[in-house]
């Protein structure tokens, strides 16, 4: 009949009708209002921003309840034209789908499983309860005391809520045909005594549920597409999916053939000896001797509805494609590729962590997701428990949000400054990044926590010769935006014929360079200051460093000092810098460490190495490389490397490295840019140092998942504790007077 452009990068994912008036959760575009009353020719009459991507409402009475991201909204729509805000909580994740009763909204939590709010009150919400799950969950749905949840593997989860204090998981209930790994129902509608669930490419099931904990499978009906929505209008059901909008029947009892499967779900409605076809190739399954048209008979195939099985040769009812170990019935799955099936596996992720005390036994990094609009959310900056970024707002202007993960609520720290936002730095709740106007001017801002305040005004001057690094594109994602330690802030400002580095102590500004090249990427820690130099017109950046002793006469060293070698990306942490450079290849970038005193350490990967920064407190270089056709992290902890990668991200790019103080001192956490095929949202992620907690550290570890081994002196794949011979020259290590050597094993004379 018509449509309506929602416009900002928005996606409509849920919608609610009152009177004639539409509301639409529209992802980053916010939540809009919508005028229907006449069908043809909708009308947009208001667009609401939203703290957070919106992914879904729920109407009840006058009240509109809002999901966006972490946020729980109640708006007023007593007008139905104007909702008026009346009160928000913020959750430890995002809200997905609600449901209401009562005085109590049941929520999704996403990675917190189900989430019950207190609503009674408007304008005081809470949280009364959560119960971890142990799976993402978006679909909610409540009969009487029990609560059914959509988690991950296609699973119904089922909760018995009759008791607050003392929530219970009471069963899992696996449906038929789920895609599994990271697929979650994605909607679950009770109905009279059924629950209806849309679960992707498994199409829509319906259980029954008359015995509300024991639900029974009455159906799976097949879609045209994967199923996401559902609408019920008597006992019309509408499916909707990414291309069709399908309308079943939920109680259709004509049955041409008389075979006892309704018209609407035989694939054979005039045979009575026919009414499916698995291979959809015209023959029924009956009479097809090959149903899943794999090229085996259905008598010779262990998996004959399935063409991408057809063995099972341990009987484990895993098909051997896809069984880990398809000679032992024990084991089919091997979630970290160790050689150890999971059921054996007592830590199957391998991150150090048994499967009894890991909160998420299949995630070596435990990842967190931070924003969820994938509204290109990047350069993110973590500092403790709060995280700063650049990202767009609903209406696509740059800007720049902070996050206190603790509380949950981001906050549009950039709004209300015209022009383009460059990257953000970040420390102990303070934030400084740059401005340009659009025509000639660069402003530093400075959030103190509160108040956005302009620090200073300079005259853009130009390209200068490192275009790219005008506003933080690759590879120098940098650029020559401020950066803020303990209060302090530095920047590269142009005086009128280059730019030079300038530091504010809190109180007065200081020019520290002043040498007719120009100098950019400054980094400031602990009132010290590195930053990319020009050293000849253009021809050989180098890395240089200020001691912070003395701003008036700085006493300034050249790190990096190499001839028609451009060295950039610095990052400075407690006097340490790590940068990216070209070494003996000229065609690559590699990632150099200096600590403090000499250039001690070349880092070099296929591929070019971008953005190293270094922890707070291990001292790990962290950084993104491309060398495997995807941009992915690599950590250097000082003597080995380990490779930090997500298959469900397309690139992960600008990590940050930044620890918490905590009772596992060696954790490092890191936050990045992770992007999908839906677009760029930010993650938070976490890598253990030291695996096996032997005290030596992955890199150095030659069996970093043994705490009884660490060396390996022959290299034989024996730890030299269990090696009878260690250095494997043919005498044992009791008999060898040298066990570490094998070019000798006797001291005739005993000198040594």
């Amino acid at each position: 009949i018509a449509s309506l452009s929602i416009g900002g990068g928005g996606r409509g994912l849920a919608v609610a009708k009152k009177g004639d008036i539409l509301y639409m959760a529209a992802q980053s575009s916010g939540l809009l209002v919508i005028d229907v009353s006449t069908p043809s020719a909708p009308d947009l009459l208001r667009t609401i921003a939203m703290p957070d991507s919106a992914s879904y409402l729920k109407l009840s009475g006058d009240r509109l309840y809002v999901s966006a991201g972490a946020n729980f909204l109640v708006f007023d729509t007593a007008v139905a034209a104007d909702p008026v805000e009346l009160g928000r909580i913020v959750a430890g994740s995002p809200n997905q789908h609600i449901v209401i009763d009562g005085d109590f909204a049941y929520v999704a939590g996403y990675t917190k499983g189900l989430r019950i709010i207190d609503i009674s009150d408007d304008a005081d919400l809470r949280i009364v309860q959560e119960k971890n799950v142990g799976y993402v969950v978006r679909a909610i749905a409540k009969i009487g005391d029990t609560v059914y949840l959509g988690g991950e593997d296609s699973g119904v989860l089922i909760v018995d809520v009759s008791d607050f204090e003392s929530l219970v998981l009471v069963d899992e209930f696996i449906l038929p045909g789920g895609a599994g790994g990271e697929q979650a129902p994605y909607d679950i509608l009770a109905f009279k005594e059924f629950l209806i669930v849309a679960d992707g490419d498994a199409g829509v099931h319906v259980l029954g549920v008359t015995n509300p904990t024991a639900p029974v499978l009455g159906s799976n009906i097949p879609t045209l597409g994967a199923s996401y929505g559902l609408f019920t209008d008597g006992d019309l059901l509408a499916v909707g999916d990414y291309f069709h909008v399908q309308l079943l029947d939920l109680f259709e009892t004509t049955d041409s053939d008389n075979d006892g499967v309704v018209d609407g779900a035989d694939a054979f409605p005039d045979d009575p000896a026919e009414n499916k076809d698995n291979d959809e190739d015209g023959i029924g399954d009956n009479a097809d001797l090959d149903d899943d048209n794999d090229g085996t008979a259905d008598l010779n195939d262990a998996f004959p509805f399935d063409p991408t099985e057809t063995t099972d040769t341990d009987g484990d009812g895993v098909g051997d494609n896809a069984d880990a170990f398809p000679a032992d019935p024990a084991e089919s799955a091997d979630f970290d590729l160790d050689g150890v099936g999971d059921n054996a596996d007592l830590d199957d992720d391998n991150d150090g962590l048994s499967d009894v005390e890991d909160v998420n036994p299949n995630d070596p990094y435990n990842l967190t997701q931070v924003t969820f609009d994938a509204n290109l959310n990047g350069f993110p900056k973590l500092d403790g428990d709060q995280i700063a970024w650049r990202g767009y707002t609903s209406g696509g202007s740059p800007t720049i949000y902070f996050q206190d993960l603790d509380i949950g609520d981001r906050i549009d720290i950039g709004d209300g400054i015209d022009g383009f936002h460059g990257i953000p730095a970040l420390s102990n709740g303070e934030v400084v990044w740059r401005v340009w106007d659009n025509v000639s001017n660069y402003m530093i801002y400075h959030w103190d926590g509160d108040t956005t305040t302009l620090l200073t005004t300079y005259t853009d001057g130009g390209s200068a010769g490192f275009s790219d690094k005008k506003f933080g594109f690759p590879p120098s994602y940098h650029s020559v935006d401020a950066q803020i330690h303990d209060g302090e802030i530095t920047w590269a400002q142009w005086d009128g014929d280059d730019y030079e580095i300038m530091y504010w102590d809190g109180a007065t500004i200081f020019q520290i360079t002043d040498n007719m090249e120009n100098d950019y990427e400054p980094q400031i820690n602990n009132g010290q200051i590195a930053w990319t130099g020009d050293e000849a017109g253009g021809s050989s950046f180098d890395v240089f460093f200020w001691d912070g002793l003395d701003p008036v006469n700085p006493n300034i060293i050249n790190v990096s000092d190499r001839v028609d070698t451009p060295d950039e990306d610095a990052h400075l942490m407690n006097g340490a810098i790590a940068w990216s450079g070209y070494a003996n290849n000229a065609n690559k970038r590699d990632i150099f460490f200096w600590n403090g005193v000499d250039n001690t350490t070349v880092i070099s990967l296929p591929g070019n190495d971008y953005e190293p920064q270094i922890d707070n407190l291990s001292g790990t270089v962290i950084w993104h490389n491309n060398g495997t056709g995807k941009y992915i992290i690599y950590l250097w902890d000082g003597f080995g490397i380990t490779e930090i990668d997500y298959p469900q991200f397309t690139s992960l790019k600008s990590p940050f490295a930044n620890s918490v103080m905590g009772p596992d001192p060696d954790i490092v956490r890191f936050a990045f840019t992770g992007r999908n095929e839906v677009g760029p949202d930010l993650f938070i992620g976490e890598v253990r140092l030291d695996k096996d907690g032997d005290g030596f550290l992955n890199g150095q570890d030659s069996f970093p998942l043994d705490p009884s081994e660490s060396i390996d002196t022959d290299f034989d794949g024996i730890g030299d504790n269990a090696d009878p011979d260690d250095d494997n020259d043919g005498v044992i290590d009791g008999a060898d007077s040298f066990p570490l050597d094998p070019s000798e094993s006797i001291d005739t004379d005993g000198d040594g």
